[in-house]
């Protein structure tokens, strides 16, 4: 457990290290399927903990952020959301990961749905009540000027 957080760490750290050596702000510059993913100014892109989605889905750019690590195997990178002061965990993605996580959260697509058949559930009509017929005759109206 502490080797794969020493690799994780590893990992994180120039990251964040080449990012604080230029100086540079970094902002959110898009955000994916309502807080699911959050790409960076530096190119970067984090899938974000279902958990935090709650917050990072009303995060608009260009909102400043600082990231940094932590010891969550799962999501190893804390983001804070530098005008909230928010964070939200997450782990970056490859771009062949970002291609396939983003593509669950696009629009409909132009190619058509699989066809499945509509299962009918088996409802049976229930009866109608039967009417039944009156056992007084019906009383005439009186209009109350008479009485």
């Amino acid at each position: 457990m502490r080797l794969l957080f020493a690799i994780l760490l590893a990992c994180v750290a120039p990251i964040c290290a080449d990012h604080a050596q230029k100086n540079e702000p970094l902002t959110i510059s898009m955000n994916i399927g309502q807080g699911a993913i959050i790409e960076l100014s530096d190119g970067k892109s984090y899938k974000i903990d279902p958990d935090d989605r709650l917050y990072s889905a009303y995060w608009v750019t260009p909102f400043p952020v600082k990231v940094t690590s932590n010891d969550n195997p799962n999501y190893p990178v804390t983001i804070t959301n530098l005008s909230s002061d928010t964070s939200v965990k997450g782990i970056e993605l490859s771009t062949e990961e970002l291609i396939q996580e983003s593509a669950r959260y696009q629009g409909p697509s132009s190619e058509k749905p699989p066809s499945t058949p509509l299962i009918e559930p088996d409802i049976q009509p229930s009866p109608k009540p039967q009417m039944q017929p009156r056992t007084q005759p019906k009383q005439p109206l009186q209009d109350p000027k008479q009485k």
